[in-house]
């Protein structure tokens, strides 16, 4: 899939700012995933996988916005970013990169 069909089919996406920042920066990953998750169920449009670069200094994603097991949330963290947060989480997997 090019870029250009992936924003055709999935659009641009905000990250919003948390009601309850962390110490850092306070981004909130809830609002992606909650729009992912409109896309789940259906083979044509269902992501394969979620790759998010971070630096991770935001609040683990909400329970009731994860998506299904059978799709992997891979976390591409930044070195000088905080794992601490994503970890606490245990939602996907993190790579320091």
């Amino acid at each position: 899939m090019t870029r250009q069909e992936a924003e055709l089919i999935y659009g641009p996406i905000e990250i919003s700012r948390t009601s309850n920042p962390t110490p850092h920066r306070g981004w909130d990953f809830d609002a992606y995933f909650e729009y992912m998750g409109k896309y789940v169920g259906n083979d044509e449009t269902s992501p394969d996988i979620i790759i998010v670069y971070t630096d991770g200094y935001a609040p683990a994603v909400n329970e009731r916005y994860r998506l299904p097991p059978e799709i992997p949330v891979i976390w591409l963290l930044s070195r000088s970013g905080a794992v601490d947060y994503l970890k606490a989480g245990n939602y996907g997997e993190i790579i320091m990169c």
